[in-house]
């Protein structure tokens, strides 16, 4: 199942869909909560507020976002996002994109 297709379902069910804006999910993680991502590459991280961690498999860096920061996926294979403490985020889909394509 591609993440586009888990987080849109996510979307319908749990959260609310921004329309407008393109998110798809927004979320609180909690300390020791994450959100497993794969094949995301291009798919956009907010962090909407705490601080996000972003680990990218094959990636040696890790990422950190402050409240109003964002990260566009760069890797295609597992991403893992978490909150340092309490943190709220969002994942919207590359620009351009449409819910059609996600499938």
């Amino acid at each position: 199942m591609r993440p586009a297709h888990i987080l849109r379902e996510l979307g319908k069910r749990l959260f609310r869909d921004t329309g407008a804006t393109g998110e798809v999910l927004r979320m609180q993680v909690l300390l020791n909560q994450q959100l497993r991502l794969r094949h995301a590459a291009g798919w956009v991280v907010e962090s909407c507020g705490g601080t996000v961690w972003i680990t990218q498999e094959g990636d040696a860096r890790d990422v950190l976002l402050n409240t109003g920061e964002r990260f566009t996926l760069d890797r295609d294979g597992k991403t893992i996002v978490s909150g340092i403490g309490e943190a709220i985020l969002s994942v919207r889909p590359p620009e351009g994109q449409s819910p059609a394509s996600w499938r």
